[in-house]
């Protein structure tokens, strides 16, 4: 009686043995689904983030009026365009399957030395982020809303602007003068490329005579 109670003993302590060795070998719940398990590389951070290095994976963080985005890459900032075809309308998502993009722009620290929102004049439309470069050229993008172009000005003062200090070693960032003086000086410019271009364009039908 004794030899059987102690071959049933052994027949139940090697059962809760396997059972207890099934559970430790368990695969995870990623491992089952076929997900590649996240390696802690110290304290708070894993290993395997999401890289927004290329355009076709970085969040947009401002988008304007005519479709550029401002993306953070790297230290800078790049404004991107989705790229259009020959045709001249833009590539969409249904008839490629993926969106590519175009540089527009881009910024590198300390390209700008101010920039501010400002509520576009009549017929402008929307919103300006304007900004000024270190030789105090005009740069200017419109947005169709506030947010979004405090968005992007958010973006530009926190990695490209770098304010100049004067004398007293005290940041100085350009006032409302020095911004009025760089949007002539930019209209002044556009205007007479635009009368060389027509000059241009006149000389060679004249040619063409």
């Amino acid at each position: 009686m004794a030899s059987l109670e102690g071959a049933v003993g052994l027949v139940l302590a090697v059962a809760a043995g396997a059972f207890l060795l099934r559970l430790v070998s368990k695969p995870s719940r990623d491992e089952q689904i076929g997900l590649r398990a996240s390696t802690p590389d110290h304290e708070g951070t894993e290993t395997d983030e999401l890289d927004l290095g290329e355009p076709s994976t970085g969040e947009a963080v401002a988008i304007t009026s005519d479709g550029c985005s401002f993306i953070p890459f790297e230290d800078g900032v790049k404004v991107l365009r989705p790229k259009t075809q020959e045709t001249g309308t833009a590539v969409t998502t249904e008839s490629r399957g993926f969106v590519p993009w175009e540089q527009v722009e881009s910024l590198r620290p300390g390209e700008l030395i101010g920039a501010r929102v400002r509520h576009a004049s009549y017929g402008e439309g929307g919103w300006l982020l304007e900004a000024l470069g270190r030789d105090h050229d005009y740069c200017v993008w419109s947005f169709e809303t506030r947010e979004a172009a405090q968005a992007g000005l958010h973006l530009l003062e926190h990695r490209i602007v770098r304010a100049p200090v004067d004398e007293d070693g005290v940041l100085s960032p350009p006032g409302d003068d020095a911004y009025a003086v760089a949007l002539e000086e930019s209209r002044q410019t556009e205007h007479e490329l635009a009368m060389l271009s027509d000059e241009e364009k006149a000389s060679g039908e004249d040619d063409a005579r």
